[in-house]
């Protein structure tokens, strides 16, 4: 059976990857970014790579947070539904705790990666509970477990941190109410992955490979990068803030 997914932040990095990598399998995609351009483009290259393949796109900006849910609304209508939404969006902005105008890019990045998240994920919910069922997968990020030093990190983790929450919170729900077997969650944390946000890490292509089976396999929470950091997933919250200097 065809699968129908959305991906939120689909014209760049992890999100372009995935998407990519979803069409090869036949999924058909529903692809929202605020990068009208970039969007164009990116329906061009799977419209040559994948001419069998349904791509539907709408350029949406999360922080415009009351309008997440009409798009979704008229993609899911196009697409006669959808099965997956994967939440991925996400900025990393800001400087030092502190400096000079760093609150502005701060406060943009906690509206963009942890309001604009929740807000594409209440509305996935809303919709997998009318047609009892769906898939709500969101890209989180190990900075979640444990704040680190680092230009922008602090508001970065502050999001993350968020989002990890709510995901916990949304599955309590579900299984409270038994929906947490046809409506299932999961939270992706990616260590360092090579993209416009990211010079050092994982190939996006590797990092995406890896978030495609999480996705397909309904993984509730996975940790997307080599056996090190897999392992610093749990060592992470108690180790001295002095060597988790040495993560950075």
């Amino acid at each position: 059976m065809t699968k129908r997914i959305l991906i939120v932040g689909a014209a760049s990095g992890i999100g372009k990857e995935v998407s990519l990598q979803l069409a090869a399998k036949g999924y058909q995609l529903a692809l929202v970014d605020m990068n009208g351009q970039a969007l164009v483009e990116m329906k061009a290259l799977l419209g040559s790579r994948y001419p069998g393949v349904r791509v539907e796109t709408e350029v949406l900006n999360i922080t415009d947070y009351y309008r997440v849910g009409p798009v979704f609304d008229e993609l899911a209508q196009r697409l006669g539904g959808l099965d997956i939404v994967f939440a991925n969006a996400g900025i990393d902005l800001g400087s030092e705790v502190g400096d000079a105008d760093n609150f502005p890019d701060v406060r943009k990045t906690i509206e963009v990666n942890l309001l604009g998240a929740i807000a594409c994920i209440d509305k996935a919910i809303s919709l997998f509970k009318k047609q009892g069922h769906g898939h709500i997968a969101v890209t989180s990020s190990l900075s979640a477990i444990r704040g680190m030093a680092g230009n922008g990190y602090a508001g970065y983790s502050a999001s993350k941190s968020g989002i990890n929450r709510y995901m916990e919170s949304l599955y309590a729900e579900l299984m409270r109410d038994g929906l947490h077997k046809s409506i299932t969650t999961g939270t992706i944390m990616p260590g360092h992955v090579i993209t416009p946000m990211e010079d050092k890490g994982m190939s996006v292509t590797v990092a995406a490979k890896a978030i495609v089976k999480a996705i397909e396999t309904r993984k509730r929470s996975v940790v997307i990068t080599g056996l090190l950091w897999n392992i610093a997933r749990w060592l992470m919250p108690i180790l001295p803030t002095r060597l988790m200097l040495a993560f950075d």
